[in-house]
């Protein structure tokens, strides 16, 4: 299983727009991306560490889509190939490239190999 992959096409399944990488050209409204981070494989059980970034126009926006996806990602928990899908923490981290507002969530996810 492509962890990064089958969280995109859940979270879409979600409404979300989600994406491995920001698109080029940035998209104008809000969106996700969902990138694995770390994490291995043992007994044909993945422990993946994934890093989701909420993107938005304010630091509002970002902030309450950051609580709407941590739901929507925990609710993914049996579901999917998912055996557990947990949110470590959420932390501001503005990008000063795009001057856009984003908020990220590292994750921790077990899931079928």
């Amino acid at each position: 299983m492509n962890v990064e992959q089958a969280l995109i096409e859940l979270l879409v399944g979600k409404g979300w727009d989600a994406y491995a990488s920001v698109p080029n050209p940035t998209p104008t409204t809000n969106f996700v991306t969902v990138e694995r981070t770390g994490g291995g494989t043992r007994d044909k059980v993945d422990h993946p560490a994934i890093t989701v970034q909420c993107w938005a126009d304010t630091r509002k926006e970002a902030a309450g889509m950051a609580d709407a996806v941590r739901c929507d990602l925990e609710s993914l928990t049996g579901t999917g190939g998912f055996g557990a899908v947990t949110v470590e923490s959420i932390y501001h981290w503005p990008d000063l490239q795009s001057r856009k507002a984003r908020y990220q969530l590292a994750v921790s996810a077990t899931a079928h190999v």
